[in-house]
């Protein structure tokens, strides 16, 4: 398996995006978002965060919607040493960290499905673009680790 690097948990990810969440204990970043816990149930099919709310696919969504050659972007927002392990073709690659820096790389006249490893990062992520005024994100469930159990067992699993 990949091993851990220092300075590479979800936590310190979600700082350095400013992502928002749900949780009642959230802190100033130094972008002035406000950040938090990350949601505990992400099998909710709608989250709402007040004025926001963020839809799940699933894994099996993604595919289909691939299938049919449908219009969107699907983002991926795991860090590079991730890509290198496992990745679905034709993702646009932005580091979680990146995101703020990077937003005018991803497009809003399409659906935007967002990626990481488990749904985890990528479910921050989404949120934090509907602040944005993006208005179709869609957290992948499961991210690549469940691509690989459930659609492509092709692409490696890693820790």
């Amino acid at each position: 398996g990949l091993p851990v690097r220092r300075g590479s948990s979800c936590a310190e990810r979600v700082f350095l995006c400013g992502a928002v969440s749900r949780s009642a204990r959230q802190s100033p970043d130094r972008q002035g978002l406000r950040i938090g816990a990350v949601p505990g149930n992400l099998r909710d099919s709608v989250w709402n965060g007040g004025a926001v709310s963020i839809l799940q696919v699933s894994v099996s969504e993604l595919r289909d919607r691939r299938d049919a050659k449908e219009a969107f972007l699907l983002l991926d927002v795991r860090e590079p040493f991730e890509v290198e392990v496992a990745s679905i073709a034709g993702a646009l690659t932005i580091p979680m960290g990146e995101i703020p820096a990077r937003l005018e790389e991803i497009a809003k006249d399409r659906p935007v499905l967002v990626l990481c490893h488990h749904g985890i990062r990528s479910f921050q992520v989404g949120h934090w673009l509907r602040t944005q005024g993006f208005e179709d994100v869609s957290n992948v469930q499961g991210g690549i680790d469940a691509w690989s159990l459930e659609i492509d067992s092709s692409v490696p699993r890693y820790m």
